[in-house]
């Protein structure tokens, strides 16, 4: 056989193709949100062990146990946040439904806190409670949606360049 230099070479273009895919979005949005509250934690979680190193010798030996547990609590969030950062930003397959997690968590926030806010009318504890019980409910779920279920996020998602 004669070679022929005009064929085209005999390379596998899928990982190209894997590689050219972008991060929606609804992606770049909750790994932002998500690095803003890591630091944001880890910053008050510093605050409080120095607030707690230079009270040290006031603690008596069972709140230290409890001081103990919070921090250790603290520590494992951020831990659990930064895990869910980089695998989103790495396409891990499952990272989609810790994603999904956080979103939801975040949702469920403004239920989960008592709201004591003292409104001078009832037009602005309605706009309030509108704002609570509806816009923000429906904010999250198309952010939900966006980040797991939208065809961007599925190809986003499947495309694992770097396993």
């Amino acid at each position: 056989m004669n070679y022929n230099p005009y064929t085209p070479p005999s390379s596998d273009v899928s990982q190209l193709r894997a590689q050219a895919v972008p991060r929606p979005f609804a992606v770049w949005f909750l790994i932002v949100f998500l690095v803003v509250f890591i630091a944001t934690f880890l910053f008050g979680t510093g605050r409080f062990v120095l607030f707690l190193s230079s009270h040290f010798n006031e603690i008596q030996s069972s709140a230290a146990i409890t001081l103990a547990l919070g921090v250790s609590w603290r520590l494992a969030i951020i831990a659990a946040f930064s895990v869910t950062t980089v695998s989103v930003y790495r396409r891990k397959p499952w990272s989609r439904w810790l994603g999904i997690a956080c979103i939801i968590c975040l949702a469920a926030t403004p239920f989960l806190v008592p709201h004591a806010t003292q409104y001078t009318n009832d037009a602005q504890k309605a706009g309030a409670n509108f704002a609570r019980f509806l816009l923000f409910p429906l904010l999250f779920a198309w952010w939900g949606y966006a980040f797991g279920f939208s065809s961007k996020a599925r190809r986003y998602f499947t495309n694992n360049p770097a396993s």
